[in-house]
């Protein structure tokens, strides 16, 4: 009796690498396009909560919205000098120059209403009276006054028609400015900037690039959480879970979350490279 030994046949097709296996089939789940229109919807739901967002000028985190610079060249001229203590209690300011801009990121289509703290120039400099600014949106004049010595709320009206861009440019101008004890030449002094939205007729426009980027945000965090669990359904309810927590805060802080969304995206991406770390280098 004569036995035949099974030859071993050649793999026509070479084996995947453990990338194609993991970062590929994640693409093609359906999670994840689930994913990605829960991210969409909420938020345009976001964008339809009122606009309500303050800016406390001189304090973390303004540098998002502006430049700021203690130089006095040509590539400074729309910036904003260091922050600085104003008065006895403690808070912070920022002066202008005599041009001075301020990026909006993310509010969304409508009228705008705007709350300007401002502050003119000492009295002691003031011999001649005070300077005028004029505020422009988008390049569109909105606003014109006359601030005095003492800080005094300004409020204006920001209309939709210069609202149309994904990032509204406020650029202070104003007439005059004086140097002082330094030969730093100011216009105005700002501490705060509260921005908040009018009833809509029907519904707000979403600002495009705040949405673009949270749909990329959700996609990174779900196949992020993909590597890391190995999980479909447990990576779904986190992504959906972080999702839910980033719209709340485009909805309450929304200029604010515009501008950290693509940080939080960054933060995604390196998370991500991390967990495919050793299927990326088998590749």
């Amino acid at each position: 009796m004569s036995t035949e030994t099974a030859s071993q046949q050649p793999k026509i097709w070479p084996a995947r690498s453990p990338a194609r296996r993991g970062i590929f089939a994640y693409l093609r789940d359906l999670r994840l396009v689930l994913v990605l229109l829960l991210a969409l919807l909420a938020g345009f739901l976001a964008y339809q909560a009122p606009l309500d967002s303050r800016i406390a000028i001189g304090w973390l985190g303004d540098r998002l919205f502006l430049d700021a610079s203690q130089g006095l060249g040509a590539g400074d001229a729309f910036t904003f000098y260091s922050d600085e203590i104003t008065g006895n209690a403690g808070d912070r300011s920022r002066w202008t120059r005599q041009d001075a801009e301020i990026e909006l990121p993310g509010l969304g289509g409508g009228d705008v209403l705007v709350n300007l703290r401002a502050q003119g120039w000492p009295q002691d400099a003031a011999g001649n009276g005070q300077p005028t600014a004029e505020i422009t949106a988008n390049g569109v004049p909105v606003f014109t006054f006359q601030p005095g010595a003492e800080w005094a709320s300004h409020e204006f009206t920001i209309p939709a028609s210069a609202n149309t861009r994904d990032t509204l440019t406020l650029h202070v101008h104003t007439s005059a400015t004086f140097t002082g004890g330094d030969p730093r030449p100011k216009g105005i002094r700002i501490d705060a900037l509260e921005l908040r939205g009018t009833a809509p007729a029907y519904f707000v426009r979403p600002a495009l690039l705040p949405l673009l980027w949270l749909i990329v945000c959700s996609g990174l965090s779900m196949l992020a959480l993909l590597a890391l669990t190995r999980r479909p359904n447990v990576s779904f309810v986190l992504a959906t879970l972080l999702i839910s927590a980033v719209a709340i805060v485009l909805a309450l802080a929304r200029v604010w979350a515009a501008a950290l969304l693509p940080w939080l995206a960054a933060l995604l991406l390196v998370l991500m490279l991390l967990a495919y770390r050793r299927e990326l280098l088998a590749l």
